[in-house]
């Protein structure tokens, strides 16, 4: 019954609100392709909700190192997705044949849903790197030694 046990303590809910709460941060900014709807941000919060537990699952014992350029790797993909959603924004502010632009949509769609994501797991993996380096840390008084 350890199983029981090990599956109730990764039920989504309260991260699922954690990731909504990030996820909230970006609705009716900039990156929100106009028109999208709210299906692009659940489908970003579950995606990263799912991610989330495997990687927090999988990656508990990691060295704060890791977890620190794993953060690190996923703001560089965040910063990626954020730069091309500017170039297609941009790309579309010029006429162009419907087919052109709804191949653009959807690729802005799946960039952003990347972005929500991406963004999610950096700051996972950097929360995580912090409170696995505070568990690891001695104490203060632990270089004084008692004379």
């Amino acid at each position: 019954m350890n199983y029981l046990k090990e599956i109730i303590a990764v039920v989504p809910g309260p991260l699922l609100a954690w990731v909504n709460g990030w996820i909230h941060v970006f609705e009716g900014t900039f990156l929100v392709r106009p028109g999208s709807g709210p299906s692009l941000d659940s489908t970003g919060a579950a995606i990263a909700t799912v991610a989330s537990i495997v990687i927090a699952y999988l990656c508990r014992h990691v060295r704060s190192t890791f977890l620190i350029f794993g953060s690190l790797g996923c703001a560089v993909v965040s910063i990626g997705a954020f730069i091309a959603i500017l170039w297609i924004r941009g790309t579309l502010s010029e006429p162009a044949p419907r087919q052109v632009v709804e191949s653009w949509y959807y690729r802005w769609d799946v960039i952003y849903i990347g972005f929500l994501v991406f963004v999610v797991l950096t700051i996972l993996l950097a929360i995580m790197s912090l409170l696995n380096r505070q568990t690891r840390m001695p104490p203060a008084n632990a270089a004084e030694s008692p004379q």
